[in-house]
């Protein structure tokens, strides 16, 4: 293996580890969107040999490909917002896009901990805000 696809792969995982941070956080706030008490464990990303992005649910336990945000994800137990969230993140892994800030604007039902969750979110992973463009990756953008 080269060098640089080392490096690639490793910023994947790192980008990856990020992600997994964020839907930890969620998960553990509020109404802990992304846990299953009765599985005691919360979704994550994988990434597989072949560098694919897989979400695992935390409910199903199913892997669905999340690149992919108008196909249907079998095994997906949340609603729209949450499918636009886990979409955003794992473009973020695998592009280092920023995610959206606008996904975390929102009460999702969590009351005071939604500001716990917003002010963990912005240390653990790159955001895009309303005054930064569009596509641009996190490498850049905090240059």
């Amino acid at each position: 293996m080269s060098r640089s696809a080392a490096t690639g792969i490793e910023a994947l995982e790192q980008r990856a580890e990020a992600a997994n941070a964020v839907i930890d956080i969620i998960s553990r706030h509020g109404r802990q969107f992304f846990y299953s008490p009765v599985y005691d464990r919360a979704s994550r990303f994988d990434i597989d040999r072949h560098c694919q992005i897989w979400y695992v649910d935390h409910h199903t336990g199913m892997k669905v490909y999340p690149l992919i945000l108008g196909a249907d994800w079998p095994g997906f137990t949340h609603g729209r917002v949450a499918k636009e969230l886990i979409h955003s993140l794992a473009r973020y892994i695998a592009t280092g896009l920023k995610v959206p800030y606008s996904l975390f604007e929102k009460d999702w039902g969590y009351g005071k901990d939604m500001a716990t969750v917003q002010q963990a979110v912005l240390k653990t992973i790159a955001i895009k805000t309303g005054n930064m463009t569009d596509e641009q990756p996190a490498e850049e953008a905090t240059a």
